[in-house]
């Protein structure tokens, strides 16, 4: 009798927890509160980044893709306004979607289209918001269904996100990321072959060092003074060259 009111208690507490739950927002959304350079945009709508500011997306497969306008985040950062609206680029929300590009099932891709803010079905390799958590089938009209958001390149054929040659194509296809790409490789080179030089002359001062003390040992202490001089003058332009490639990708804090 005992375990058959056992079993009854905790069917119960399991259900009333289910329930609970259910009626809670994802713990996983997280927002900030940013201000939206579009009046028009709403809950749900999918914002991407521009010069302008933070508007509705209005390009399928956006490689601005930001995140989307939510209405209740579990956690919010940054003060609140009537300028502002949060904004959640993790976790899951309530996203607007049109089957302009097919039903939608749960776990396809969600990118956006060319409706503003209006997400759809990714049929294609390209950016993309996230994946769906819901279903939707209706041939018109728009409607919202919970996306886990994970804004990346996704190769769809494959089904997954593409971490080769392509990805980075599409990485760097933005003027602004193509920019910093070339910043970083000219500071990685000039880095390297600071790194490569100084080793090297270190090493050639080194062994004609030796060598010289070895023939003639009366010139010790001048042949030592030349070295330890050689190998000033090697750190100093080490560090220099450093200080170069650094600057070239921006780092200031020296």
């Amino acid at each position: 009798m005992l375990k058959v009111l056992s079993a009854i208690f905790l069917f119960f507490v399991l259900s009333a927890s289910s329930a609970f739950a259910q009626g809670l927002p994802s713990i996983s959304q997280f927002a900030v509160n940013l201000e939206i350079k579009d009046d028009q945009a709403k809950e749900g709508d999918i914002l991407s980044i521009t010069k302008e500011g933070l508007v509705r997306s209005t390009t399928a497969y956006d490689i601005s893709t930001f995140g989307v306008i939510v209405a209740s985040p579990v956690i919010s950062v940054e003060p609140r306004s009537d300028l502002t609206s949060a904004v959640a680029s993790t976790g899951v929300a309530q996203v607007k979607v049109s089957t302009k590009a097919g039903s939608i099932a749960v776990g396809d891709f969600i990118a956006t289209s060319d409706d503003a803010g209006v997400g759809q079905k990714a049929t294609k390799g390209g950016y993309v918001l996230g994946r769906a958590l819901g279903n939707y089938d209706k041939s018109d009209g728009v409607e919202t269904i919970p996306v886990e958001i994970e804004i990346k390149y996704v190769d769809v054929a494959s089904g997954g996100a593409s971490g080769g040659i392509k990805g980075f194509l599409a990485l760097i296809s933005q003027p602004e990321n193509f920019r910093n790409f070339l910043r970083y490789l000219a500071g990685f080179l000039i880095g390297a072959a600071t790194f490569i030089g100084a080793v090297y002359a270190f090493v050639k001062f080194l062994t004609n060092g030796i060598v010289a003390l070895g023939r003639n040992p009366m010139a010790k202490k001048t042949i030592i003074s030349s070295m330890v001089l050689s190998g000033f003058v090697i750190v100093v332009l080490a560090i220099g060259g450093f200080g170069v490639a650094l600057y070239i990708i921006g780092f200031r804090g020296f």
